[in-house]
C-alpha cells in the first residue's frame, strides 16, 4: 500500500494554484493526462507530481529536476536560495558582501525577507536583512502580504516578529 498525503485545508503559500511554482512543476510533469486546470486542488497536485509506472517495453519519461528556474526565476540571486532554504549561515555571509542582494524580487514580489520569514529565522538573519534592505519590511507581495504575515502564520520566534514590527514602525 501506498503512503498516504496530508495536505492543509489552506496553505497562504498556494491558495492559488496559477502562482504556485510546485504546481506548475506538478502540471509540468503530466505525461499522459495532458494540462492541469489552475483551480485543481492541491491533493490532486500531489498524486499528479507522483511519476507514473512505466508500461512493459517502454522506457520510463526523462526526469524533470526542480530547479532554481522554476521556483525563484532564471535570475534569484543566491542570498534569495539560500533564504529559500533556509541556510542561515551562508545567507549571513552572502549579505556581508552582497548587501544588494537583499533587494530582489521574486515573480510574485517575494523579497529574501518573505522567503525567510517563512522558515522561522533566528532573529539576526531578520536583522541583517533589513539593515541591507530597511524597505522591504513593509513590500507587499502580489498578494498583499508582508514580511509580518508569513513571520506570523510561520511561528516564528516572538523576538523575531518583535523585531520585525519595531522596524515596521519605525517606517
Amino acid at each position: 500500500m501506498g503512503a498516504a498525503f496530508s495536505t492543509p485545508l489552506w496553505d497562504p503559500f498556494t491558495h492559488d494554484d496559477r502562482n504556485d511554482p510546485l504546481a506548475r512543476l506538478g502540471r509540468l510533469r503530466q505525461s499522459k493526462n495532458g494540462p492541469v486546470s489552475p483551480s485543481t486542488s492541491n491533493s490532486s497536485l500531489a498524486s499528479s507530481q507522483r511519476e507514473p509506472s512505466p508500461s512493459p517495453g517502454s522506457h520510463p519519461p526523462p526526469a524533470t529536476p526542480l530547479t532554481s528556474s522554476v521556483l525563484m526565476g532564471s535570475n534569484a540571486p543566491p542570498l534569495y536560495e539560500h533564504a529559500l532554504v533556509g541556510d542561515w549561515e551562508s545567507l549571513i555571509k552572502r549579505i556581508a558582501a552582497h548587501p544588494k542582494e537583499a533587494r530582489y524580487q521574486d515573480k510574485c514580489k517575494n523579497t529574501p525577507l518573505h522567503v525567510s520569514c517563512r522558515r522561522q529565522p533566528p532573529t539576526d538573519v531578520v536583522a541583517a536583512l533589513i539593515r541591507a534592505h530597511p524597505a522591504a519590511v513593509a513590500a507587499t507581495t502580489l498578494d498583499g502580504l508582508t514580511p509580518i504575515h508569513f513571520a506570523c502564520y510561520c511561528g516564528s520566534d516572538p523576538l523575531t516578529v518583535q523585531s520585525i514590527l519595531g522596524h515596521l514602525e519605525k517606517q
